[in-house]
């Protein structure tokens, strides 16, 4: 994925961006095999180009500061391709160890949505001591990232479960297909998380439709 990473650049236009054949963001394009979901590349080349631009001594002075902070530079000084290469995969694991967190943290919320604060804060504290995520949370991969959508997405699909019966609860529904595309655009197989959305929808339904035809209503 580094290698990805330095092949790429941000486009400056955006129909550029849509042109698949000469986009620049198009790993094919720069004599890259890219098999994985494109979002954690571009987010981290995105980051990394930001950062690029703080090596300039023209660059605003909190930019040169950070860039200097990371990479051990004079501000404004670094040589070209610090972050673009050498601090790519740097940039890119902390990016997987944020998604970790936010994923951790969606597990307390999802816990909380259905069981109640304990249940959730038990979510939480087995998730943020499961071996395997603080394994990826070390590594510049698209896995961290395309957990967290999912996440987001099941917690999302609860929410809309448990909405209020009658009032429909298509903030979270359409959140939820927003997270599912963002999922799937960090691992293909992350598409499957829709089906949480529609389990979602289909449960407050079916909560709806029960409470409309019980007595007293």
């Amino acid at each position: 994925m580094r290698m990805v990473t330095a092949a790429i650049h941000i486009p400056r236009d955006l129909d550029v961006y849509f042109d698949t054949a000469h986009s620049p963001l198009n790993p094919a394009n720069n004599r890259q095999i890219y098999s994985y979901g494109t979002l954690p590349v571009f987010a981290t080349r995105f980051l990394a180009e930001v950062l690029e631009s703080g090596c300039s001594p023209v660059a605003p002075h909190f930019l040169q500061q950070l860039a200097s902070r990371i990479s051990g530079s004079p501000p404004g000084h670094c040589p070209p391709g610090t972050f673009t290469w050498t601090y790519s995969a740097f940039l890119g694991r902390h990016l997987s160890a944020l998604a970790d967190l936010g994923t951790v943290f969606l597990t307390y919320l999802i816990g909380r949505t259905l069981y109640g604060r304990r249940a959730g804060l038990l979510a939480l504290t087995l998730a943020a001591t499961t071996a395997f995520m603080i394994q990826q949370a070390h590594f510049f991969t698209v896995d961290s990232a395309a957990t967290f959508f999912v996440t987001l997405t099941a917690w999302l699909a609860a929410r809309a479960a448990t909405a209020e019966a009658g009032d429909l609860p298509w903030p979270d529904l359409l959140l939820g297909g927003l997270a599912t595309g963002l999922a799937a655009a960090c691992k293909i197989s992350a598409v499957l998380a829709s089906g949480l959305v529609a389990m979602g929808g289909m449960v407050w339904f079916l909560r709806t439709v029960r409470g409309a035809s019980s007595p007293g209503r």
